[in-house]
């Protein structure tokens, strides 16, 4: 329910007389309303969860129009919905999904009857909805402005036009670049302008950063989300194909011409199959559509190409080769002849990880096998392609977390096309950025990405659902840059906030370099509009000729200077800088500042056989015990210094690394490795491996509850300055530990492979310091100094001690010999490394390889290889595919979101039961007894599941639609159902019931508490009846009710269906009432009443006492 003033504006409603009726709390509830005006509500307070409530409004006949107008809108983004029907059923056409707290605009239906359904989830519920309503028999009431004839035509004053009087007439808007068409009633153009009234100039630079409208309410575009479409220069038209309206993937093509401000509709054949959510891209004049989901529901992995020219599709079917699996919600991108394709939502409903290339001049499809780096597994994503850095930028989308969900992200992750790199980029610049969104549109204008829309949601903070802001991520300087601020720097711009109420799953496009079109979308009804943005001219400038606009000088303020990073502050003014100027940018950050790892660095920074990127000062280098990437012209700063006078164990000079080659036989981190190893351990696979340069550990509490870590690795005994008489001191080295069995083991002799046991401890509640020694009491180290390294070996295991607290592993010492100590510093510490990398074809799994920092992990030959020394044979011997040296680039078990691909990867298996419903998991092979190991024990795929009760049997992972009656993989529901395609679902972990059945209600009363279900009752005693499948519209399934209780026809009255509300029951005439003989029984509504005779006083039920 709204806020007090959204109350009171309701309450004048009723008091000026508007009929209807308020709906009370939302429990189940349905309710019939009429009049020619009123209002409808879900009632005080929050609605309820697990909730169906319907409200159904009648007009006084078919041919009157229900205008529907929100005052206040609050449900749970993207899963608690309002769904407005045109008609008296689920099975009408849907008009809209509202969700989230934007205000919907006014929607209309045309039958003669609305109706509303409030869904809500098992989780957190709001404040709901107010709406009021009225009846006309013309569109939307003539807006308001013209007066409505008896045959349901408007009759619109001096200066509006269209159907309902919503559009100014021509004349009044087309004026000093436009002409008004009588035929079209459209203004058509002159050269060079664009808009609805020819206002946006696209050969100025003025007018930058403003929304222009293009085309409203054309009959030819049919409102609709999720379409796919390019701008075609040659042919100057945005074309657009398929998409959804809610109730029905369309087929249709359809085209915007600029000059005369008119949409056109292409129905063809041959031509694609109907579809929603596929993608498509402009090359050499043609439109190329891949992909997409079909009206039946299956998935499409087809291209097809429309030739404007000719006026034809044409299917480019291979004749052979790896196709992909068919996608939606996948992105495409060109690279010239190739088209990319990435990612999506597969037929099983899980998200692609994998990249696809279909060749556009010879058909053929092949699979790109990364040689480096982890592709993201993503739907509902953004890509780019960046020519001069050559590399694709998928940023956003819908990211898989556990087996059970998916979230939305604002990560940006970089695939090098040329050398078959993934990166993805480190989080810097959160505050700038937008938020987490999927279903966002990104193009590239000028040296920028340009985000706009996008469904975004913070749980629990903010339901705004639909993004109307425009986003600026320079791709030069990779940094979102704050586009607002510069546009009101520049004078003439204004900010770049979109329309009010956002949207996505619209079109975005680009026309003449620096005006972004959309068009299309949802933002809880679909769009059919066409807008236009032009670009701030720090984005893009329209080349004049023999004039160049430096548009820095227009800032007038250094701190806006600053934050473009295409200007510098110099001489008390803004200006570009010029190479070698004294007035270097210091707004460029660059991307150097965000890669984290050696190949990255190397690969994306022009060290690795590409181009330097722009804006960089040169190529890249990566400095190893920093861990910091940074161009190669400021290796100045790459250096480490000392810690009490005493460099670390790789001497004065850092190691420098400046060649993507040298990456594998140079980066060589300093710390130790972190091993984890749940129960049972298994020392050839372990669960978790990372480097840490801190010799500290917080395990917090959590299910896994038995576990052990290893610390492993050298230490080298530096001692510090300044040590007495030039001796070296004894080091001393302490565990600290707390809820923990320690075990700790050193090195006999510095570089010996063999150890002994300095020290044994059980650590309880109190937190507990602790030296380590030999047995015999000598030297922790006998031969200290610089070159000598001692083997190190600390394990800590954990196993339910700590009831619910934090256990705590710490390695202190204390090199000058003064009590207390302080934590080893990265400084004396190396990762395990075997010598030459011997061990290395010993290890079967590529943790228990990288857990040997002298190993890397061949991920096509799932073998281990020395990262020094010749080149082995095989996939990563030839350079093809490099080496994984990073643990997180592994391939994990927890990567695999269902049973099937988790068994049949030998080192995983799938955990078949758990503590924590919902959260069935895929882990280590050899963690639980009765894992699924063969993909042979799996349950059935979601998608394979027909049944309700099949559906939600043995698998929470598994979510029943109710709408579409389908099984569906609930991780994916976000992506699967992003415009509330799912009208009702249930799950074996939340909702309630599990499976719909009406049969199984015995009482109308019953009955009528659940969606869909209504009572087929006896016309004389509607107690006699059953509960079945139904809507206001009536019985599904059977003719009536006489068919539906096998009733033969006779004298009296046949059954009744009654799903408003249940039928009175006359329990007196039934004798049903249980009155006391001296009472007299009375009907009322829903009840029966007992009132003693005359001469009697009593309750009427138990006594009736004489007076």
């Amino acid at each position: 329910m709204a806020p007090a003033g959204a109350l009171l504006a309701l309450a004048l409603v009723v008091l000026s007389g508007a009929g209807g009726a308020r709906a009370g709390d939302c429990k189940g509830q349905r309710q019939v309303l009429g009049g020619s005006s009123g209002y409808v509500s879900d009632g005080p307070g929050n609605y309820s969860v697990n909730g169906n409530c319907e409200w159904l409004i009648e007009a006084p006949s078919l041919q009157h129009r229900i205008l529907l107008t929100f005052t206040f809108m609050d449900t749970e983004c993207t899963y608690d919905y309002l769904f407005v029907y045109d008609g008296d059923s689920p099975r009408s056409p849907l008009l809209a999904s509202l969700s989230g707290s934007t205000l919907p605009p006014p929607i209309e239906a045309t039958s003669g009857k609305m109706l509303l359904h409030l869904f809500s989830d098992a989780n957190y519920n709001l404040l709901g909805f107010n709406a009021t309503y009225r009846v006309s028999l013309c569109p939307h009431g003539c807006s308001g402005r013209g007066a409505c004839g008896a045959d349901g035509r408007c009759l619109c004053p001096p200066g509006w036009g269209g159907p309902a009087c919503q559009d100014p007439a021509c004349p009044t808007y087309c004026q000093a670049h436009g002409t008004c068409s009588q035929a079209s009633g459209r203004c058509e153009c002159e050269s060079g302008f664009v808009g609805q009234g020819c206002e946006l100039a696209l050969g100025e630079n003025q007018g930058g950063g403003r929304w222009y409208n293009v085309s409203a309410m054309d009959s030819a575009f049919h409102p609709r989300a999720a379409a796919a479409g390019a701008f075609l220069p040659s042919a100057g038209a945005l074309y657009l194909f398929g998409g959804l309206d809610l109730n029905t993937a369309l087929g249709d093509l359809i085209y915007y011409n600029f000059s005369t401000n008119v949409w056109h509709r292409l129905v063809l054949s041959p031509s694609p199959a109907a579809r929603h959510s596929g993608a498509a891209a402009a090359w050499q004049g043609a439109l190329v559509l891949c992909g997409g989901q079909l009206a039946d529901g299956h998935l499409a992995h087809d291209v097809w190409t429309f030739l404007p020219a000719e006026g034809r599709w044409r299917e480019l079917a291979p004749a052979h080769g790896p196709a992909p699996p068919g996608l939606a919600a996948h992105a495409v991108a060109l690279v010239d002849p190739w088209l990319y394709v990435f990612g999506g939502r597969t037929e099983e409903d899980f998200f692609s990880a994998q990249l696809f290339r279909f060749h556009l001049e010879s058909w053929l499809w092949e699979r790109v096998v990364p040689a480096g780096g982890k592709a993201p597994a993503a739907a509902g994503h953004s890509m780019v392609f960046h020519p001069p850095s050559r590399a694709l930028v998928v940023y956003g989308g819908h990211r898989p977390s556990t087996a059970r969900f998916s979230m939305r992200v604002n990560t940006t992750d970089l695939f090098h096309v040329d050398l078959r790199l993934w990166t993805t980029l480190r989080p810097r610049d959160t505050p700038r950025g937008p938020r987490e969104r999927a279903f966002h549109s990104a193009t590239v204008i000028g040296d920028y990405m340009v985000v706009y829309g996008g469904n975004v949601h913070i749980h629990y903070h903010e339901e705004k659902c639909y993004e109307d802001e425009i986003f600026f991520y320079h791709l030069g300087c990779h940094q979102w840059v704050p586009g607002r601020e510069l546009a009101h720097g520049l004078p003439h711009e204004r900010e770049g906030r979109g329309p009010a109420g956002g949207r996505y799953a619209h079109v975005a496009a680009v026309l003449q370099g620096g005006v972004l079109l959309v068009a299309g979308g949802f933002s809880g009804v679909p769009r059919g509009d066409l807008l236009a943005y032009k670009v701030p001219a720090f984005v893009f400038q329209v080349p004049a000729q023999n004039y160049h606009l430096d548009y820095c000088s227009l800032y007038a303020e250094e701190a806006t200077c600053a934050k473009d990073p295409a200007c510098a502050w110099c001489l008390d003014g803004c200006q570009s800088p010029a190479p070698r100027s004294s007035c270097p940018s210091s707004g460029c950050l660059g991307l150097a500042r965000l890669l984290g790892d050696c190949e990255s660095c190397l690969a994306f920074g022009g060290g690795g056989g590409s181009a330097p990127l722009p804006r960089a000062p040169g190529p890249f280098g990566w400095c190893v015990q920093n861990e910091t990437c940074m161009p190669i012209a400021e290796q100045s700063r790459c250096r480490v210094g000392q810690i009490s006078g005493t460099y670390g164990w790789w001497g004065p000079r850092p190691v420098f690394v400046t060649t993507l080659e040298r990456c594998q036989a140079e980066n060589f981190l300093p710390g130790l490795h972190l091993v984890t190893y749940q129960h049972p351990r298994n020392d050839s696979q372990p669960d978790k491996v990372s480097i840490v340069r801190s010799t500290a550990i917080t395990l917090s509490p959590s299910a896994e509850m038995d576990v052990s870590l290893v610390y492993k690795g050298f230490l080298y005994p530096l001692a510090g300055a300044g040590a007495a008489g030039g001796a070296e001191p004894d080091v001393a080295v302490w565990a600290r530990m707390q809820r923990l069995f320690v075990v700790a083991r050193l090195a006999r002799q510095p570089g010996a492979a063999d150890m002994e046991e300095v020290g044994r401890w059980a650590a309880g509640q109190e937190r507990e310091t602790r030296p380590l020694r030999r047995p015999g009491g000598g030297r922790l180290f006998p031969v200290p100094g610089r070159g000598h390294k001692y083997a190190l070996q600390v394990e800590g295991h954990l196993n339910a001690s700590g009831h619910g607290q934090a256990s705590e592993l710490a390695l202190l010492w204390d090199r000058t010999g003064l009590p207390g100590g302080s934590e080893i510093s990265f400084f004396f510490l190396e990762p395990f490394r075997s010598a030459g990398g011997a061990a290395c074809t010993s290890y079967p799994s590529c943790l228990a390889c990288l857990a040997d920092q002298g190993c890397g992990w061949c991920p096509p030959a799932a073998t281990c290889h020395p990262r020094t020394g010749p080149p082995g044979t095989g996939p990563c011997g030839g350079g093809s595919v490099r080496l994984v040296l990073a643990p997180a680039h592994c391939p994990h078990c927890e990567d695999h979101r269902d049973c099937h691909a988790c068994a049949a990867d030998p080192f995983c298996e799938w955990q078949v039961s758990s503590s924590k419903k919902g959260d069935f998991l895929c882990s280590r092979r050899g963690r639980q007894e009765g894992a699924v190991r063969d993909p042979q024990g799996c349950p059935s795929l979601c998608s394979q599941r027909r049944t309700c009760a099949d559906c939600l049997s043995n698998s929470s992972q598994c979510a029943w639609c109710q709408s579409t009656r389908s099984c569906f993989f609930f991780a994916a529901y976000l992506a699967k159902y992003p415009y509330g395609g799912c009208r009702g679902w249930y799950d074996s972990v939340h909702s309630v019931p599990q499976c719909l059945d009406c049969g199984r209600f015995n009482t109308c009363r019953e009955c009528l508490q659940h969606l869909e279900c209504g009572w087929c009752g006896d016309a004389d005693n509607p107690t006699l009846g059953r509960c079945l499948p139904g809507d206001f519209s009536g019985l599904r399934g059977f003719a009536n009710c006489s068919d539906a209780l096998g009733t033969p026809p006779g004298p009296g009255p046949p059954p009744r269906w009654a799903y408003g509300r249940c039928p009175d029951v006359d329990e007196c005439r039934l004798g049903l009432a249980r009155c006391h003989p001296a009472a007299a029984c009375r009907n009322t509504p829903d009840a029966f009443e007992c009132r003693c005779r005359r001469g009697y006083a009593g309750d009427g039920l138990t006594h009736c006492n004489r007076t």
